[in-house]
């Protein structure tokens, strides 16, 4: 894992010469200004340069670059002579950056000057969407130190234009900015605080860069004067946190303390004429994209519901459809088009011996994560998160693991939100939990006082499997009685006779990995045994079989469509089922038609 770390560098003699100056530092992204900051111009570029400047960056850098937009740009300003001026100059970065293939531009919001904070921000706000921002191109919003009546000194005024705009908007942080606004840094403690309230407040999913500057100011003083790292107020300590932060762009270094394995800030000086401080006030620590491993269905639906792709996932990961082209890190040791008896008897031996699945460890160090997502419910289910770390271990990778365990609805919830912290999308978890809860409350409002009939939910056909886990949660909450498990119990074979006692009122078919099609196939299993046509759901036509690989089986956003799901099966027109279906009347034995 590389941390992208790189200086300001000059683009004297050409914007091409910016790759040069960046490796000679040693940075590995970096930061330019087109031309003086001081004056009101349009970058100059020539197509020639443009292009040795595009081939350098792929050749020599790592990547991102970051193009600082004029000091002149005034985004609140109340003149309208100045905001279309300050328009008209970020709009011609902009086009600079599409053709240099840089993917931000930033920019500092700028002063109010007698508007007020809210129309500054107001005004801030309609200058960035009278840009035209091409595609593949972010505008970043970065924080000020706030002196006199300059905006971005406070998290809400970055998170209030980044909110209101039509654009996508992200972040930059200057770490002397923030402390001379009042936010602390100085100590782990502090940066932690720091960061959970600019997540909080604004999201590190909006987190693009850091500025790696320490001040010459105490703290909250207003002002904007940078030290060389470590050598200000802020110091090594509180840059050291910043540096090792959960949310910091491009997380971890090359060097590490050695008690601990952990990431350290490093600071080298090279000597000489023209020397350069690399971590230095000139220091930019841009955005590398983490690199997430899913070794389960679930989880990287999560990660890409959070707008992470992972570089690499399992066998079974097919949703989105993308997730079905990326490489597998494992594979299973047993025979997926066998019938239901057979798999069953093939995953009992596998369990026995090495396992049910084999862990691909040569595409896991292709990976190079830097987070692997298992799991703990099911080692038949998914690879198990054991066999993941030692596999880690035995690499001598440098990443986390993160596992789930997830045993009901709220677990899975807590699950998302985990997981959106460690790849830097704790917000945009948040939001999606949210969005989730909001929809369980109005499943749970819509089947409330009604009766609650008895419901039985099988996670395999041959032998009867009981659904347990977060099934009899969602069968509760969708206003049903899953009276042969209860929530958070782990599933379980059952004898066919215990099922028909039960004589359940509604009857769910949901085989693991089996989609509708392939469990209909199955069918026969359950719908020949003794007694199958006396059951309560049978006769009564509200037997059903579910797509278990896309809904019951997938602790992730979408078990909130199996609870939509299930309600609508088991008080049909309480709740609209998911658009996409997922399910089909199980066959009516003729005993019954008859």
């Amino acid at each position: 894992m590389t941390l992208r770390v790189g200086a300001h560098v000059s683009v004297a003699g050409g914007v091409h010469n910016a790759v040069e100056n960046q490796v000679e530092v040693g940075g590995n992204c970096g930061q330019i200004f087109t031309h003086s900051p001081q004056v009101w111009r349009d970058p100059d570029i020539a197509d020639e340069e443009a292009a040795a400047f595009r081939d350098g960056t792929a050749d020599r850098l790592a990547g991102p670059w970051v193009i600082h937009s004029s000091y002149l740009v005034n985004l609140c300003t109340p003149k309208d002579d100045l905001r279309e001026k300050s328009v008209d100059s970020m709009q011609r970065e902009l086009d600079a950056a599409d053709r240099l293939g840089i993917g931000f531009v930033n920019v500092h919001l700028g002063a109010h000057t007698g508007a007020g904070v809210e129309g500054g921000l107001a005004n801030a706000v309609d200058a960035v969407d009278a840009l035209d921002v091409p595609d593949g191109v972010r505008v970043l919003l970065e924080s000020d130190a706030g002196s006199g009546t300059k905006l971005g000194d406070e998290f809400w005024h970055l998170a209030r234009v980044a909110d209101e705009s039509v654009h996508d908007l992200g972040v930059c942080l200057d770490t002397a900015h923030l402390f001379a606004a009042g936010y602390d840094l100085s100590t782990p403690t502090a940066v932690a605080e720091t960061v959970a309230a600019f997540d909080e407040t604004v999201g590190l999913d909006r987190l693009e860069c850091i500025h790696l500057n320490d001040s010459k100011h105490a703290l909250g003083t207003n002002k904007d004067e940078h030290a060389h790292v470590g050598e200000g107020e802020i110091g090594v300590d509180g840059m050291r946190a910043v540096i090792n932060s959960p949310g910091a762009p491009g997380r971890a270094a090359g060097a590490r303390d050695a008690d601990r394995g952990r990431p350290r800030l490093r600071v080298e000086r090279r000597a000489g004429a023209g020397a350069t401080r690399v971590g230095s006030y000139t220091a930019r620590a841009v955005t590398a994209p983490m690199r997430v491993v899913t070794t389960l269905p679930s989880a990287t639906e999560i990660v890409y519901a959070l707008g992470v792709e992972p570089v690499a996932t399992s066998h079974e990961c097919d949703t989105p459809p993308a997730a079905a082209d990326l490489p597998s890190v494992e594979r299973a040791r047993v025979d997926p088009t066998a019938d239901s008896a057979d798999i069953h008897e093939q995953v009992g031996e596998a369990a026995a011996g090495d396992g049910v699945y084999e862990i691909d460890r040569e595409a896991l160090r292709r990976a190079d994560p830097d987070l692997v997502v298992a799991q703990g419910v099911c080692d038949v289910c998914a690879v198990d998160q054991v066999a993941i770390r030692d596999a880690v271990q035995d690499l001598g990778l440098d990443c986390e693991v993160l596992t789930t365990d997830p045993h009901v609805l709220d677990d899975v919830l807590g699950d998302i939100e985990r997981i959106g912290r460690a790849v830097g999308r704790g917000s945009r978890a948040a939001a999606l939990v949210a969005d989730l809860r909001d929809r369980v409350e109005r499943v749970e409002r819509a089947v409330a006082n009604r009766s609650r009939p008895r419901v039985t939910v099988l996670d395999w056909l041959d032998p009867v499997m009981v659904s347990g886990h977060w099934v009899p949660d969602l069968v509760e909450r969708a206003g049903g009685a899953h009276g042969l498990a209860a929530p958070g119990e782990r599933s379980t074979t059952r004898p066919w006779d215990e099922v028909r006692a039960y004589d359940p009122e509604v009857l769910v078919a949901a085989p693991c990995g089996f989609g509708v099609e392939r469990a209909l196939a199955e069918a026969p299993a359950l719908t020949g045994r003794p007694g199958y046509a006396d059951v309560a759901a049978v006769r009564a036509d509200r037997a059903h079989v579910v797509d278990g690989d896309a809904y019951v089986n997938r602790p992730g956003p979408r078990l909130v469509d199996t609870l939509e799901l299930l309600a609508a099966l088991i008080h049909p027109g309480a709740v609209d089922p998911p658009d996409s279906g997922g399910t089909a009347p199980l066959p009516v034995p003729d005993a019954v038609r008859s």
